[in-house]
């Protein structure tokens, strides 16, 4: 007769399994299938010429450059297996961290059950930078942490810290900013918590510095190519930045409130179509630009004047957003009908309509095995956040080691860098704290596999 402590092993156990077996049919389903994203077209033919830009640096199209010269027809097969590959490294690396006490089949099934997660399958088998900027910011912090953590100084961290990090921010240029707010964050909270001696600030000061020297110093040497080949103009002004992402969705809500020489240069149906249309911007900029960057700056400050809750509504929509990007996909993993995009604006319903288009993208090519993938995650997902809130309220979890405050603290600063764009809201923004909140998750409350353990209640 099981116990219902081994009745919830049992459970976790055939969801990891249900759920690796789903992982691998779509994966096999999908080899080689380039999901339906606008950036990718753009992406591989930078990688023919290897033509980066600000917004679109080097490290996917060197990556996918090298998967086309070792072979021109099955570049995506390469390419997909280097990002799977890479990240389940990274996973491992980070697990052996944040898990130090599991090993063997314990080990083996939380690398499993966040490693076949299907938004993490899902951009390791796309042309897009999120794969890669996730496993290159999170070995960046894997390495940093072993560099100032470790009693003696052990050169290949640091090495390999410099290059993760200069990988990372070339994968994603933000995170020049995000990544490096964050890592230098979580390691502050550990000196004031006086988990790490202040002695070791000469580590951390070395370390960011031999990076940033790397990284700007590739940049002198690194081709450089303005074109964007999918027609955008991405020069923009500070005032042009913040109507960009602010002004979206209340256009036509301020439209009366704008200046007479604003309101003849945009008319009001144009200000309805940018509501609905993030990227009609650049048609936007076509009327406004003619009137200088002071038509931007009396736009946004009209909204500050007189629409400033919903800014603000905004700014904590984001924070939310961002922050519980590890659970609420579970919750409605279908999303919104995309036509009903206008419409996901009212409420926090925000989130399905981001989370139906990286949904779509995914289930275009197996739209029932994507369905059934996700479902099994989503159950699994659910069913570990549950116990997870039973052992909080037990009083059985067993959070505040340093290595969690500081990959948590790291992570979580990265993540909430995007709330300052409180619109843009697409959740591969997000994949870095998905991965690492997940891995944390299960790493709590999974229980263990061998049931001749003491069912002491607690988590191991």
């Amino acid at each position: 007769m099981m116990t219902r402590q081994q009745i919830v092993r049992c459970g976790f156990i055939l969801l990891i399994l249900a759920q690796t077996a789903l992982c691998l049919s779509w994966a096999a389903d999908n080899f080689g299938v380039v999901p339906a994203y606008g950036d990718s077209s753009d992406y591989i033919e930078r990688a023919k010429i290897l033509a980066v830009h600000k917004l679109r640096p080097f490290t996917l199209p060197l990556v996918l450059h090298l998967c086309m010269e070792a072979s021109k027809s099955n570049a995506m097969y390469f390419l997909f297996l280097v990002q799977t590959g890479l990240a389940l490294t990274t996973l491992w690396l980070l697990l052996g961290i944040l898990a130090s006490g599991r090993h063997g089949v314990d080990k083996l099934l939380l690398f499993l059950a966040v490693g076949t997660n299907p938004l993490l399958t899902h951009f390791n088998f796309a042309v897009m930078p999120d794969s890669l900027a996730m496993s290159f910011s999170i070995l960046a912090a894997v390495a940093l942490w072993n560099s100032v953590s470790r009693e003696t100084w052990y050169w290949p961290w640091p090495a390999l810290f410099i290059v993760t990090f200069t990988l990372a921010v070339n994968a994603r240029a933000e995170r020049l900013i995000s990544l490096s707010l964050g890592l230098m964050a979580g390691l502050l909270l550990l000196i004031a918590l006086r988990r790490l001696p202040r002695i070791r600030m000469t580590r951390i000061v070395c370390c960011f510095l031999l990076a940033f020297c790397c990284h700007f110093g590739m940049g002198k040497i690194l081709p450089k190519s303005d074109i964007i080949f999918n027609g955008g103009d991405y020069n923009f002004t500070v005032y042009q930045q913040l109507c960009w992402q602010t002004v979206f969705t209340r256009a036509e809500h301020l439209w009366p409130l704008f200046s007479k020489e604003v309101r003849a240069a945009l008319p009001l149906e144009e200000a309805r179509t940018w509501d609905k249309r993030l990227s009609y911007f650049y048609t936007v900029r076509k009327h406004l630009d003619p009137l200088g960057d002071s038509a931007y700056k009396d736009i946004f400050f009209i909204l500050l004047k007189h629409d400033w809750p919903h800014l603000l509504y905004s700014i904590g929509a984001g924070a939310a957003h961002y922050t519980l990007t590890a659970v609420y996909p579970y919750f409605y993993f279908t999303g919104i009908n995309f036509d009903q995009q206008s419409e996901a604006w009212n409420g926090f319903t925000i989130f399905y309509m981001t989370q139906n288009w990286t949904y779509t993208r995914m289930a275009g090519h197996s739209p029932g095995l994507t369905w059934w993938y996700w479902l099994t995650a989503s159950t699994l997902v659910l069913a570990a956040l549950g116990r997870g809130i039973i052992l909080l309220v037990r009083r059985e979890l067993p959070i505040g080691g340093s290595a969690q405050i500081f990959f948590g603290c790291a992570m979580l600063v990265m993540v909430l860098f995007f709330v300052a764009f409180p619109v843009f809201v697409h959740i591969r923004y997000a994949l870095t704290w998905h991965v690492f909140a997940l891995a944390a998750l299960f790493g709590l409350v999974l229980p263990v596999l061998a049931f001749d353990r003491p069912a002491s209640g607690k988590p191991t």
